[in-house]
């Protein structure tokens, strides 16, 4: 029957539309494909790429990029920079899939096989799925491009919701609805697969499996995971009997068995009650009918407890590892069936089942608000915000930044204040604050009400630098640079992208009444913040964690030279130019170059040292975001300013820990000093290293 609808030329899009279980994906790739493939339908073979919306992260050109990538073995483009192109204009589709049936020429049409199309609504954000949805209408428009995919029966009215899948679901025979096969028919799909692998099935095994499974949705699906877990437990045998399916524990306990087994060990050495709770977060999501369905998580996103129960159940093949975005690894539940087969996990999912629902509500409408352009106008507040409040975690950075534009909102409707232009401070306290503040009125006040959260404080731009290992120190260097040691972080941390600039720190010395730092006649705004001490660095991180709830502190020295290092081992992260050509300098850091040598030593006596051989446009400061980064994406970690760490001074690294810590010596430093790293614009070159 699906075969006789894609006989139809004017069929251009199909939906394989059924419960969890009832053989969709099988139905499409054993069933379907390999007919095309052979030539049934006009006699000519199709071609086919296959793909997940969310296989690859939470865009769904990301796994189209992938795939078109895999097959036309592009290198031009990484699979985040074709993503962006496939997204941005349909036309580069049609290319390349023209090309992929230019490759193959007997080929008469090519069809896109997208599996687990619910996951556009559950793992991709709205915005990619809108755009997706579009792609794909155009797409099927042209003449050799078809469409399959199979859709869960439960988010049949999601997918009809979107105008442009309704269209398609409803015109020219787009849904092919698929109902649960009788008994007969999944007696044979146990048996002839089983038959055609070589694989002998004891008598009764096949019958006893079925009256286990019953015929309700998800019975396929449990039946073969049980079947595969019974084939991989007799192997190297390929004899499978009723006494070795018994001692599986069954249909209803092959899961459950495997669960226990595998929690079993971990009793002892962490607490499930909080670690299974906080793991399945991140793995399951709802729809709103709350009905559980698998979600993709980054493994770096787990962290403590989770992460050994992730690699338990894993090992136990309860989850499965993959790549997504970026080659990045990630974690899902292996099988929908999991959800349900696992009683104490069903049970969480129960319980939780309100809280995940509302964590995808909160996504839908935070991606709304996003592509909108955040307008104040799509905040909510009341009833609506503290339901949002009460989401699952974890969430997207968007949702993220629209429950704290609406709590800021929120916080202003509550207190009246009526704000007009810099606003109304009300109060003889905050007005004295104010009298005596070194800053200009309009910043006092927005510093205040930044303080008081009234108003949103823009967090410093924050880097991932992932976990690795690096050579810490200089053999040749001065004595306080050795001895050269291994330093091994075994966690990616986040460090500012930017040096801290006078926008930032002059909004924390506002409010906390701090003394205003002078800026020599340089300039302020967004020039990295001069003339602190260590003491008012850690302030001013103290001041961030208290604002956010979020740990900013200063790097350790190791933290700082590893993100610095960026993966090089030279004295600077950057390639040197060929004898004869201007210094590379100039091009990465704010250096004490020959264009500004006269004027810094006009301005400086006693600077005898000769200039890096280049120019930049900067005698003193530079903005913090000028010059490029290093391969991490840091900028001015080398020059424009000497940086505090947390670190005390020592003579030597001789103690120092291989973990990437910090190097203190208690809670004060014996020799009252801490560590500065990086040189500034004027220092002599070789202390820029």
């Amino acid at each position: 029957q699906l075969l006789n609808q894609f006989a139809d030329t004017k069929v251009r899009f199909v939906a394989v539309v059924g419960v969890s279980g009832s053989g969709k994906s099988s139905l499409v790739k054993a069933g379907l494909l390999p007919h095309l493939r052979t030539g049934l339908i006009n006699h000519a073979p199709w071609i086919d790429i296959i793909f997940k919306p969310g296989e690859k992260g939470d865009n769904p050109f990301l796994a189209l990029a992938v795939t078109l990538k895999n097959q036309l073995k592009l290198t031009d483009q990484t699979e985040a920079e074709l993503a962006g192109s496939l997204q941005a204009d349909w036309r580069l589709a049609q290319r390349h899939l023209d090309t992929l049936l230019a490759n193959h020429p007997p080929a008469k049409e090519l069809l896109l096989v997208i599996d687990q199309f619910e996951e556009l609504f559950t793992q991709c954000k709205a915005t990619d799925t809108s755009d997706f949805i579009q792609w794909l209408e155009r797409v099927v428009s042209l003449p050799r491009i078809r469409a399959v995919v199979t859709l869960r029966a439960d988010f049949y009215a999601t997918a009809i919701a979107e105008p442009i899948l309704a269209n398609l679901l409803r015109q020219d025979r787009g849904t092919f609805p698929l109902d649960l096969p009788g008994t007969g028919a999944i007696h044979q799909m146990i048996t002839r697969p089983a038959e055609a692998a070589g694989v002998e099935l004891q008598d009764g095994l096949a019958t006893k499996l079925l009256d286990e499974a019953g015929r309700g949705p998800g019975a396929m699906a449990l039946i073969a995971y049980t079947l595969n877990q019974l084939y991989e437990q007799e192997l190297p045998s390929h004899y499978l009997s009723i006494a070795a399916y018994e001692s599986l524990g069954g249909v209803t306990g092959s899961i459950q068995k495997r669960a226990n087994t595998a929690l079993a060990g971990l009793k002892n050495t962490l607490d499930l009650d909080t670690a299974l709770p906080k793991l399945f977060a991140h793995l399951v999501e709802v729809n709103e009918q709350e009905v559980a369905t698998r979600r993709r998580a980054l493994q770096k996103d787990l962290t403590g407890d989770m992460k050994k129960l992730a690699a338990a159940l894993t090992s136990a093949r309860l989850l499965v590892s993959g790549k997504g975005e970026q080659n990045q690894a990630t974690l899902e539940v292996s099988h929908e069936t999991v959800l349900n087969g696992w009683e104490r996990l069903r049970l969480w999912i129960l319980d939780a089942a309100k809280a995940l629902r509302l964590r995808r509500d909160l996504e839908l409408v935070a991606g709304e608000w996003d592509k909108a352009g955040k307008p104040d106008a799509g905040l909510r507040t009341g009833n609506l915000l503290k339901g949002y409040s009460q989401a699952a975690e974890p969430r997207s950075a968007t949702a993220q930044a629209y429950l704290a534009a609406c709590n800021n909102k929120s916080r202003w409707m509550q207190v009246g204040w009526a704000v007009s232009g810099i606003g109304l401070v009300l109060g003889l306290g905050l007005f004295f604050q104010l009298s005596r503040s070194s800053y200009p009125p309009p910043l006092a006040t927005k510093a205040l009400l930044v303080q008081y959260h009234l108003w949103p404080l823009t967090e410093p731009a924050m880097v991932t630098i992932p976990a690795g290992d690096f050579q810490m120190g200089d053999v040749n260097g001065e004595t306080d640079e050795k001895l050269v040691h291994t330093v091994r972080f075994a966690k990616a941390f986040a460090m500012g992208r930017y040096e801290v600039s006078f926008d930032e720190y002059d909004l924390f010395a506002a409010a906390t009444g701090r003394d205003k730092p002078n800026d020599q006649g340089w300039g302020r705004g967004n020039r990295p913040v001069i003339n602190i001490s260590w003491d008012d660095a850690v302030a001013y991180t103290q001041w961030l964690s208290e604002r956010t709830g979020k740990p900013y502190r200063l790097p350790s020295e190791a933290e700082w030279e590893y993100a610095t290092r960026a993966g090089t081992t030279t004295p600077r992260f950057w390639a040197e130019n060929p004898p004869g050509e201007p210094d590379a300098a100039c091009t990465y850091a704010n250096v004490f170059d020959q264009k500004n040598e006269a004027k810094i030593k006009g301005a400086f006596g006693g600077i005898t040292w000769e200039p890096f051989k280049c120019a930049d446009d900067f005698p003193f400061t530079a903005p913090v975001d000028a010059f490029k980064p290093n391969p991490l994406g840091l900028y001015n970690t080398l020059g424009n300013v000497w940086e505090w760490v947390q670190d005390c001074y020592h003579d030597t690294y001789q103690g120092a820990p291989n973990d990437g810590s910090i190097f203190e010596d208690g809670t004060k430093c014996a020799s009252a000093r801490r560590v500065i790293r990086g040189g500034s614009w004027g220092n002599i070159p070789e202390a820029l290293r």
